[in-house]
């Protein structure tokens, strides 16, 4: 999962920076404006999905106990300011 996300990750990056070099050189269109955007939804759909198939994985090899307390720590996470990455997890 983690180098999915990684990969698909720096898609998006790499994507978002030609989008950004083309405003900032004048060279981009409606046209190619729709695909670039288009591309970049697609990239953050397919990054969403690998985020949720990893917990739905994740479930699946968890007793019902580990499920209850897995459920706890993620409305705890969500209970932190919005400030706190991720990583902190």
């Amino acid at each position: 999962m983690q180098h999915d996300a990684q990969r698909v990750g720096g898609e998006i990056i790499a994507e978002e920076q030609r989008l950004e070099a083309a405003f900032h050189s004048s060279t981009i269109d409606d046209t190619k404006l729709g695909q670039r955007v288009a591309r970049i939804a697609t990239l953050q759909g397919e990054l969403r999905r690998i985020h949720l198939s990893a917990h739905v994985a994740t479930r699946a090899i968890l007793s019902e106990a580990q499920v209850n307390r897995y459920n706890d720590l993620v409305a705890t996470r969500r209970s932190r300011p919005a400030n706190t990455t991720h990583a902190e997890t």
